[in-house]
């Protein structure tokens, strides 16, 4: 089968869409399907030998400020105008997309070269016309089943659910990096709780600061490093401030992905305690994948990702993760049990090998192969 992965960003970003695409790219390319990935002009080297096409685009802040939903349309469109004619000469089978935005003129390009169109969907960018959009696609992803039901909500549409998978073998439990800790951290035996996320106000570390804050004096030794970089970090510095624990919350800044296994291996405990509804949580099964217990909010796809393999908190409740922290530092064996639990959820159910499986039934629906 001729697949193209189509998605500005792929080759200009680094995210879970453009994870997506290269590693859904790299097992169907192992299967024996003819992979293209397309994106955008950038210096950035292709993840893996895949055959990529890029084209140039204008940047949406060049674009009149008539909303964000016009300026993400207008984006896309610049680099479709440039790519459309390679697109039909290529006549894929099928053409994977990501964004509605670009839902309306590739299913153009779709009925002039023949090929069948596929949205996965990974979030609620909603507009005027989006439902009727949708009921002309050839098949229909989320995400998750929370995503799935946000979808039908809105639209009465209802899309297959396609989970995210991660690389396993680079996600893995590690031997503990004691020169990295020992960087880090002022004693070898410290224990660590770990995040990794943009630092925005809805991925909810101000409240894993509280938290930290009520178990100081119990447990002396631990500390918390938090992964990221973002716009929130002024007001995550005075929160450390106000609670004095300037001396227990180390802020990273931005660490490479393929780093953070690294980070993983002597963390005791990773926390995700999002107050948004994250439509499934990619960080937090890296995590799982890397062996280290979780705790993360009940809410969105989250637990979907988490199962009963870690530990469920109430979105915004600082007493809720202090509780489950405690648990974690408290005792080695929940430690480990959780940690192997999670390790295990991963590779039977959420390796990019299931993802990709999942995907080739569905095109076998469209186009049997």
């Amino acid at each position: 089968m001729k697949v193209a992965l189509y998605n500005l960003t792929t080759t200009v970003l680094t995210g879970g869409i453009e994870t997506f695409n290269w590693e859904v790219g790299r097992e169907l390319d192992r299967r024996g399907h003819e992979v293209h990935i397309y994106g955008g002009n950038s210096t950035l080297p292709a993840k893996y030998p895949l055959a990529v096409f890029t084209y140039p685009y204008r940047s949406r802040d060049q674009f009149p400020g008539f909303g964000m939903r016009f300026q993400k349309m207008a984006e896309r469109w610049s680099m479709a105008r440039n790519c459309s004619e390679d697109l039909r000469k290529r006549k894929y089978d099928v053409i994977i997309i990501h964004k509605p935005y670009d839902i309306p003129w590739i299913l153009r390009v779709a009925k002039q070269s023949k090929s069948k169109v596929v949205f996965c969907s990974g979030g609620t960018e909603f507009f005027p016309g989006y439902g009727w959009l949708v009921k002309r696609l050839d098949f229909f992803t989320a995400c998750s089943s929370f995503n799935a039901g946000q979808i039908e909500d809105y639209c009465g549409i209802r899309p297959k659910v396609l989970y995210n998978g991660v690389d396993t073998e680079t996600f893995r439990p590690l031997t503990v990096n004691r020169s990295l800790k020992a960087e880090l951290l002022p004693s070898a035996d410290a224990r660590v709780i770990f995040s990794a996320a943009r630092l925005k106000r809805f991925k909810g570390f101000h409240h894993v600061i509280e938290a930290v804050a009520k178990l100081k004096t119990e447990f002396p030794d631990f500390f918390y490093l938090i992964a990221g970089e973002g716009n929130y970090r002024t007001e995550l510095d005075e929160c450390v401030r106000r609670f004095q624990l300037a001396d227990r919350v180390k802020f990273l800044g931005n660490v490479p992905h393929h780093l953070l296994p690294q980070y993983y291996s002597f963390a005791n405990v990773a926390v995700f305690p999002s107050l948004h509804l994250e439509t499934f949580g990619i960080s937090i099964a890296e995590a799982m994948s890397c062996g280290v217990p979780v705790i993360g909010s009940d809410s969105g796809g989250i637990p979907e990702v988490i199962g009963d393999a870690g530990i469920l908190c109430a979105p915004g409740n600082s007493d809720q993760l202090a509780d489950g922290i405690r648990v974690i530092l408290s005792d080695q064996k929940i430690q480990q049990t959780i940690g192997q639990q999670g390790r295990e959820r991963i590779l039977n159910r959420l390796t990019w090998q299931h993802t990709v499986d999942k995907l080739e039934s569905y095109l076998q629906m469209i186009h049997p192969m």
